[in-house]
């Protein structure tokens, strides 16, 4: 049940990331990114599907994964995000 879930998270934030692509709207990209983190614990490749979301979003996608970062705090999931993303950009 809890990967069923995780999939749901990750197609609806793939789904506003696309509007967001388009509209801009930081509303819409923190809930983006904040599904994003709910997924990325579900297991069975969804923690890459998570990341794929959030570099379909571009630099701000980043810039925004950063804010939650900063105010889930050092220890968040966010931040485990984008160390991923840092490592996985300079391979």
């Amino acid at each position: 049940m809890h990967l069923i879930v995780g999939f749901i998270r990750i197609m609806l934030a793939n789904a506003l990331a696309a509007v967001y692509c388009g509209l801009r709207f930081d509303v819409i990209g923190r809930r983006a990114v904040r599904l994003t983190c709910s997924a990325f614990t579900a297991g069975a490749g969804l923690d890459d599907a998570a990341l794929q979301v959030v570099r379909r979003m571009g630099p701000d996608g980043v810039r925004l994964l950063q804010e939650e970062s900063n105010r889930r705090g050092e220890g968040s999931i966010a931040s485990l995000m984008l160390k991923m993303l840092r490592t996985s950009s300079d391979a």
